[in-house]
């Protein structure tokens, strides 16, 4: 009774907000993502928006009264399906659950019309595949796999060219195209984190060969060392390819985003460091 507590409530979910209310306390937004909360979050509050990949601090006390009380998710597919939690303040005070529930006799072994309950039973949930996918994830993902099915129906298109020149040359297509095309589908089914960083890792070395291939040239085969000429084809399906890792991206959550762009941005310093030092060529 009385404590003042700090919690902190993250949303690891895939394509989900949750607005979480949390009941008997009005509570303080203490940050967002590590970041000061907005103005208007930072009253009074007895809500709080976790949006995809949010992390959300808040200090609250607990009181005057004594007992049971819960927390749980507005969305109301979310809290039909029981996605609540019960805390307890103090001891010593009323159970909810302990109360006899409308509709019920007071007698326990009481067989009569009258005493069964008069509520309807609850629906069935829904899907796992529902209740992980929003809309806009569905949207992202369908234009991720669009993208992938081009650029892989360009690399298999050019493999038979590339397979007569060198056959390491035209197995790089082959499984550049195979690969992409089956990203396609996957993205659409299962748009899972693992999924998209295996999405933006293997599209980021597909472009880093692209460059070199057309600045230093291939670094093995007949065509060692000698740039290849960069055609309207080519440009395009790599534009695709950055176009595809852009939607990746926005698809991670945030902290997981910045991760990735950091990273691809110091590797692109690194690059550009060693060219200047005459590391690379």
């Amino acid at each position: 009774m009385n404590d003042v507590e700090i919690w902190t409530i993250r949303n690891n979910s895939n394509g989900w907000f949750h607005p979480v209310h949390i009941h008997l306390v009005d509570f303080k937004i203490l940050d967002r993502n590590g970041s000061p909360p907005a103005p208007y979050e930072r009253g009074p509050k007895d809500v709080v928006y976790l949006g995809e990949g949010e992390t959300v601090r808040l200090i609250m006390k607990f009181g005057p009264n004594l007992g049971r009380y819960m927390m749980h998710c507005h969305n109301l597919v979310h809290e039909d399906h029981d996605m609540m939690v019960q805390f307890e303040v103090g001891t010593g005070g009323p159970d909810p659950s302990r109360r006899r529930r409308p509709g019920t006799c007071r007698r326990p072994r009481c067989r009569s019309a009258s005493c069964r309950p008069r509520f309807a039973r609850r629906p069935p949930c829904p899907p796992r595949r529902a209740r992980l996918h929003g809309s806009e994830t569905r949207r992202r993902a369908g234009a991720a796999a669009a993208l992938s099915l081009a650029a892989a129906w360009v690399h298999l298109a050019y493999a038979a060219p590339h397979l007569r020149q060198w056959w390491a040359y035209g197995a790089f297509f082959v499984v550049t195209g195979v690969g992409q095309a089956l990203f396609a589908p996957l993205i659409l089914r299962r748009p899972r984190p693992w999924v998209i960083a295996a999405g933006v890792a293997g599209n980021v070395a597909i472009i880093a060969m692209y460059v070199v291939s057309r600045t230093y040239g291939p670094p093995l085969g007949p065509h060692t060392r000698v740039p290849e000429v960069a055609g309207p084809i080519d440009l395009a399906t790599t534009a695709a390819e950055v176009c595809l890792v852009g939607v990746l991206l926005t698809m991670m959550g945030p902290a997981a985003r910045r991760w990735v762009a950091n990273l691809l941005v110091a590797f692109a310093v690194l690059l550009w460091t060693l060219r200047l030092m005459g590391g690379l060529p």
